[in-house]
This record gives C-alpha cells, structure tokens and sequence, in this order.
C-alpha cells in the first residue's frame, strides 16, 4: 500500500518535476519565497485563497480544484487517484494578482475579440495607464483557449535586443543547442503548439520585437501575441487598440454614484490598503475628485496618489499635484523603477524621444485644454506635423476630438506638467509664451470682429475650443509685462463672456491686469477693459463696484476726444443700463445721451445695443408702442450689418412687446426665431426668458401642458445658469401654471420657494408676483388680502406689470368677488393695501403653514 503524503510534499514535487526553483515558482504564484518554504515543508498551510492559486497555476482541472484546495488546507486527503502524485505542466507564468483589478469590463472584451479576429494584437497608452496589468487580466480570461498556455515575457528589464530571442527560449525552458540559434529553438518549440504570448513592454525594443514576433508568427500558425507599447511594432497583420484612462465623474456629480466611476473606485480601494477605514465622504469627495481629474485617471498616477493618504489628507494631495509631479512618489519597493514614481516613468518615455520630439513636447506644454494644428505651426520651431504623429503613435499626445475641418490634441495633465517643466528648465519658456500670446490675441480679435457678421458660429465654437487658453494668455500677459495686450485680448471677449455667462472668470481676469501699473495709461485698450469689467459686474449685481469702473472708463473715453467716443458711448449705456432699478430719469438720460454719440460714431452693434437697452427702460415704464420702435430700429440695424447673434435679443423682446399686446401669434413667431438663434449659437444665458414668454403664451392660449414644459424647461436653464432673479421669476409662473392644471399642493411649494427667494434677492416686483400666484390657492379672506397686498407691492415696484400678473390678478378677484360679499371683499381689500412687503410676506407664509 502506497504510504500517503502531505500537501507540502507534493507541491516540492510538482515544483521540481517543472526545473523551477523555489524562488522562481514564489515569483509565479506572487508569494515570498519563505512562504513557500513553509507550505513546503507542512509548517503553514494556505488560505484557501492561495491554495487556489497553487493548484491553478499547476493546471489541475476546474472540477477538481475543490478537492485539491481542501487537501491543500488540510482538511481532507488526497483526491482520489492522485495518490501517485503525478506531475501536471504548467501552462502559465502570469503572476497572481496582489490586488483587485478595477474596472475596463467593455475595454477586457473588445480586447478578447480582437485577438480572437487577429494572430497579433498591440495595446498602446501612455506610461503608467496600466497596459501590463490590463494584458495579464486578459491573459486570466484566456487560459482556457489556449491548450499550450498563455505566457507573459517581460522585456522592461531587457536592455541589449540581441538577447530577446534568448530571454525568450529561456521562458520556455529551451537550452541551447549547438548550430542552432534561439529563434528557431523557439520556432521548433512552438510551431504545433496553441498557445498566446504577452511581449510586455516593447517600446525601447520596437527594431528587435517587431522582426522577432513576425517571424514566430509566420512559422507557428497556432501562436499568437499580444503586445504591450507606448507605440505600435506596425507591421503587417498587427491590430491595434488604444487602453483608454480610468472613467472620470462630470462635473457636477452626486457623490452616491461617484464610485461608478472606474477612476474613484481605484483611488478609494488603493487608500484603504494604507488607512483601512477611509472612505469617500461629503467632505473628501470634491478633493478625491479634483485628483483623479487633474491625472486624467492615470491608474499608476491614482495609486501612487492614493498611497499618500497615509500621510496627507486628499485636499493636500490636490494641493500639491498642482504645484510639482514629487508627490506621485513612493511605490512599491518590488515594482520597476519607472513604476515607483510617475515621474520616472516620464523619464523613461522622454529618453526614447529625439531632440526635435522632445523640443515639441516642451513647446506644446505651452497650451491650455488642448491645441489645433494650425496652433501647434504657429508657436512651435520645427515641422510639426510629422513630429505629432509620432506623438501621437508613441502615446504621449492624445487625438481626442475630430471634426470635419479639423483635428485637435492634448496632453494628459501629468505629462503637460511634466513637460511644462522642461519648458522651464530649457530657457524656451518666454519665447515661446509671447507667441502663444500672440496667436491667441489673434484668436480673440478674430471673434470680436465675427461674432458680429455671418461667421459667428465658426468663431463661437473656436473661442469655446480655446477658452482655457485664451485665459492662459491674459494670465500670461499679467505675468511677463504684457499687461496691455491682455486688455486689449479681454475686450475682444466682452461678448462671449458676457453671453456665456462667465462674468466671474471675465472679471476676476480683467480686474488683475487693470491693477498693474503697466496698465494704468489712458487707452481704448483700458477703457473698453473697464467698460467690459463694469458690464460683467451689473450681471453679478454688483451695481457699486460697476459704476466705479465706468466712471474711470467715461473720464478716459473724454480725454481721448474723438477717438474716444465709441468708448464713451458704450460706458455711457453701460451706465444707464445699471441706473435702471433706482433712477429712471437719469438711466433714460444717459441712454439717450448713448446712442447720441453712437450714431455719430456710425452705425453699429454697440448702438443697436443702447437702442435695446433703451426698449428695456421704456418696455419697463409699460410704453410698449416707444419700445416697439427702439427694438424694431435695433433689430433693423443688426440685420443690415449681418449681426446674427446679436439681433436674437431685439427679435427676442419684440417677441415680449406683441406678447404684452395681446398679438400672440407675432409673438411666438418672434420668439422662436431668437431662440432659434441662441440654441444654434449655444447661447443659454439668454434663453429662460424666452421659454418663460412662450410658456405664458401657451397658457392664455388655454394649453396648460404645453405652458408647463415651457416654464419648467426655464427652470431648468435659470438653475444650471444659477441666476436668482431667473429661478424666482420662473417658480412663480410655473406655480401659477400648476395651479391652473389643478395640482394646488404642487403650486403652493413653488410660489413658497419663488417667495422666499424673491425674498432673498429684495424683488418687490417679484415678490408681488408670488403673491398674486399665492391668492389663486388661499382661502377667500387670505386671498383677498393677498391680492391687495400684491398689487399695492406693484404700485411700489413701478414696474410695468405683465400679462400673466395682470390676468391673475383681474381672475382672482372675480373668484372672490363671487365668494366673497361686497362689504367683505372691500374690507379685506383696503387692508391689504395698508399692508406693508414683509407684513404680506408674514400672511403669506402663515397661510401656507395651515394648509
């Protein structure tokens, strides 16, 4: 009878019947080789875990890896007919995984196809995106199709190509033999067998491994490659597939879905390995965020981040990637050198460039968000276009968007970092800045003079392409001495900013370069500086800070003279447009004193402008037929110049005038047609108040769904806009809305919040709105001193009131006036008159509470 053995001596045996060492064998299955020893020797036994991993890297079968886990723990005998221990071939070498691998569930099988469809597949990306981990992953999963094994051979150690065909006969234990060379030991060795090799890190070994692997695959028929490099072998029959970054969270997130995100998840569970209890929270999440974005969801870079936690809290770490690539240090003892820190890892890919690629990395890191190739040839020395491409096959610039006229490109952020400082070390740095600037002034004066004729739309999508950099060159321009340029660069976007609603971003800007003394000289540069940073602060409400600003414009527009008075013009509209809410006569004094002076000056946008803004002071005072006029002239000035954009807003209005008139098909008509404008020009800033008008037309015109979506698309747009006088002017129709449909409970709360935020932001006209939508729902007494009391807060507001209010005030009171006796409803009414704002907002919200 054959006596029975231990676990431990028959792995010893397996273990010398393949030629592997303990020491190799540990290396495979990713265990120290004490460990090994231990289990060896039967003083430790697995987890079942590792015994799972033991018995499958010895290739015992799926359905008997039960059996042979529980002898390896111990727990039973040998499996029955194994007792003569016989010796099993290894069919792998990939190593057993330390940690999870997170994610790039498509990316795993669209590279399982590829190599099903093909005998040679390369996987390209940038250092440090995980294309070794990603092909061994890849390799686990195809174990089973290959009945000669899957092999990973790893070049990163190998430095002289001459001994690759050697490294690699020696991976399948071929010895040499004389007259014969290695390739075809290997030739021989594999030529009926199936099997799949993984060449791992190729690209410092392109010249040798791309002969090496056309040669093995021309005489196996049964073998395939799978390579990993920053670059392509490009030889023929070779697939190619890009290994994308982790998935990046937008921008606004919920942070409940936030470990969705490939990028996240590995950030979360690679910090826990160093601090075990730490999780994303409300407090850390915007932080853990702002890192996987700024590395561009790098896995290498998101680990060696994560690993920081131990140390730092995520808000440091955030802190400091954006001031040096020196925290992204400290990897593993065992990994290669290039792995323990992504700046080496850059290191490594900057040595195999040339001097002229590396000249254009440096220059390119110049951009901001990406950069065209008509860019790249007028700020960089040499012949760009072949240079990029070889970037771009090497792996260090991304092709991430393409259009029909054109191409663009990026960096990942850490490499920019990282070649941005080349830049600086290099001496290039100036040079190379002031041609940045000067090609993007050009950018931005090319919009000012565009955004006012037909190519609007071509220069409104180049401006959004390169707002990043745009604001780069300003900042630049503050920096280096260029103080004026950058004025003259922040004018030319007074448009855009102001329509796309980046009236913090133009202002903060523009206010850093009116502050330095380079800046302080009387020019039309400063003057249409200060009137855009004045216009900027009316959108923000700051009407203080405003008016300072166009004063300092209007004393440098006099001094200029002539030359000045367009300028003055604009400051004196400006002006008047923000003495609207506090000083009719003096805003209508300075309006008109405006277009005086631009119709000197000629016709123009900027008068068409004054004249608009001019229809808004006489549409507010209720004169509709004199608004009428200054917005048709507006609007007739805009379309003779082929000003696009510009005339949605007279067409717009125009809409509101035939609104208030009772005209509503003109009005829609109008309408429509500005809005059709602002969505092809990706204008939303201008669209709440359009989609209100319209939802007030739908809702005289007795279609109640219609009318709703209307308002709620407003809602919407006012929100993701964050534009307070937008959500409360828009609750309160959308309540009023409601109401009508029926659903009372559903009004009520958004006449509350519109209320309360009319509250916030001290709109008695808005205030008085919310009212009137709130008496449509109370009880007879409440609402007839509600009604009342709005409509003496109209009377304060001397605002012209609009239909919708006007029309539910005059239907309200009918309702109450049938409910209600006569001597009641005059009583209420007179007291409610007497009511003060905030003792009709106390009602209101007393009211609100008892039903």
């Amino acid at each position: 009878m054959q006596e029975e053995i231990s676990f431990g001596t028959w792995l010893r045996k397996q273990r010398r019947a393949l030629d592997l060492s303990r020491q190799a064998f540990a290396d495979q299955v990713g265990c120290a080789e004490v460990t090994l020893r231990r289990i060896e020797a039967g003083s430790l036994k697995p987890s079942k875990e590792f015994a799972s991993i033991l018995i499958e890297k010895l290739g015992i079968p799926d359905s008997e890896r039960p059996q042979w886990i529980s002898f390896a723990r111990g727990l039973t005998n040998p499996p029955s007919g194994q007792k003569a221990f016989p010796t099993v071939a290894l069919r792998t070498n990939l190593p057993a995984s330390l940690t999870s691998f997170v994610g790039r569930e498509k990316e795993q099988q669209e590279v399982i196809q590829l190599i099903a469809k093909h005998r040679l597949a390369t996987l390209t990306g940038s250092g440090g995106v995980g294309k070794t981990r990603f092909a061994i992953k890849v390799g686990e999963q195809l174990l089973g199709n290959y009945s000669d094994g899957v092999w990973l051979l790893e070049l990163a150690p190998l430095n002289d190509p001459t001994l690759l065909p050697q490294t690699a006969a020696t991976l399948f234990g071929l010895r040499t033999q004389p007259s014969i060379s290695y390739t075809d030991l290997l030739i021989n060795h594999l030529r009926t067998k199936s099997a799949l090799l993984i060449l791992d890190n190729c690209e410092h070994l392109l010249d040798a491994c791309a002969p090496f692997a056309e040669t093995l695959l021309k005489n196996c028929a049964g073998l395939k490659i799978l390579v990993t490099s920053r670059e392509p072998l490009e030889i023929v029959g070779e697939a190619r597939y890009r290994i994308p970054s982790l998935r990046l969270p937008d921008l606004p997130y919920r942070l409940e879905a936030l470990r969705e995100f490939e990028s996240i998840k590995l950030f979360e569970e690679r910090a826990q390995l160093v601090q075990f209890d730490f999780s994303l929270t409300s407090e850390n999440d915007a932080s853990v965020v702002q890192i996987c974005r700024h590395l561009d969801g790098i896995p290498l870079a998101i680990e060696l981040a994560a690993a920081k936690v131990s140390v730092l809290s995520p808000a440091q770490i955030a802190k400091q990637l954006g001031e040096s690539l020196n925290v992204l240090a400290g990897g593993s003892r065992t990994a290669l050198p290039r792995h323990q820190t992504l700046r080496a890892s850059m290191n490594w890919s900057w040595s195999l460039l040339t001097d002229a690629e590396q000249r254009l990395m440096r220059q390119l890191s110049v951009f901001v968000g990406g950069w065209t190739l008509e860019a790249a040839r007028s700020i960089c020395d040499d012949d760009v276009l072949d240079l990029l491409d070889s970037l771009v096959t090497k792996s260090l610039i991304a092709v991430n968007e393409r259009t029909e006229n054109n191409v663009r490109y990026s960096f990942h952020e850490a490499i920019r970092q990282y070649a941005r400082e080349k830049l600086m070390e290099s001496g290039e740095s100036e040079v190379v800045r002031e041609r940045h600037l000067e090609y993007f002034l050009t950018i931005a004066l090319r919009f000012e003079h565009d955004a006012h004729g037909p190519q609007l739309l071509d220069e409104i999508m180049s401006v959004n392409a390169e707002h990043d950099n745009l604001l780069e060159a300003i900042n630049w321009a503050g920096e280096y001495g260029q103080a004026q340029s950058g004025l003259r660069l922040g004018s030319a976007l007074h448009y855009y900013w102001l329509c796309r609603g980046y009236w913090s971003v133009g202002r903060d800007s523009l206010e850093r370069l009116l502050s330095l003394p380079e800046a302080s000289e009387y020019t039309t540069a400063r003057a249409d500086a200060l009137n855009l940073a004045g216009d900027l602060a009316i959108q923000q409400g700051d009407l203080k800070a405003a008016r300072a600003l166009l004063e300092e414009s209007r004393i440098i527009g006099l001094e200029l003279g002539q030359a000045g008075k367009s300028c003055l013009g604009w400051t004196l509209m400006l002006q008047g447009q923000s003495l609207m809410g506090q000083d009719k006569t003096m805003a209508q004094y300075e309006l008109e004193h405006s277009i005086v002076l631009l119709r000197e000056a000629g016709p123009s946008w900027r008068l068409a402008i004054a004249l608009l803004v001019r229809g808004w002071l006489a549409g507010g005072q209720g004169d509709l037929e004199q608004a009428r006029e200054f917005y048709s002239e507006s609007l007739d000035i805009l379309r003779k110049t082929g000003d696009i954009w510009t005339s949605a807003d007279p067409t717009g209005a125009l809409g509101w005038v035939f609104y208030c008139l009772g005209e509503y098909g003109t009005a829609s008509a109008y309408l429509q047609q500005a809005l059709a404008i602002y969505r092809a020009a990706e204008d939303k800033f201008s669209t709440p108040g359009i989609f209100a008008n319209l939802g007030c037309i739908a809702l005289f015109q007795g279609n109640h769904r219609q009318a709703i979506e209307y308002f709620e698309e407003s809602l919407s747009i006012a929100r993701e806009l964050m534009s307070k006088k937008h959500i409360a002017n828009t609750l309160c129709d959308l309540g009023i809305a409601v109401g009508h449909s029926g659903d009372y409970g559903r009004a009520m709360a958004l006449l509350r919040d519109g209320l309360e935020l009319s509250q916030e932001i001290r709109n008695i006209y808005l205030i008085a709105a919310c009212l009137t939508g709130l008496a449509g729902i109370q009880q007879p007494h409440h609402a007839a001193h509600m009604l009342a009391a709005a409509q003496a807060a109209f009377e304060r507001s001397g605002q012209f009131i609009e239909p919708l209010y006007r029309v539910e005030q005059a239907r309200t009171e009918n309702k109450l006036r049938e409910r209600l006796e006569a001597q009641d409803f005059a009583k209420f009414s007179e007291e409610g008159q007497a009511m003060t704002v905030d003792q009709a907002i106390a009602l209101a919200e007393e009211t609100m509470q008892e039903i």
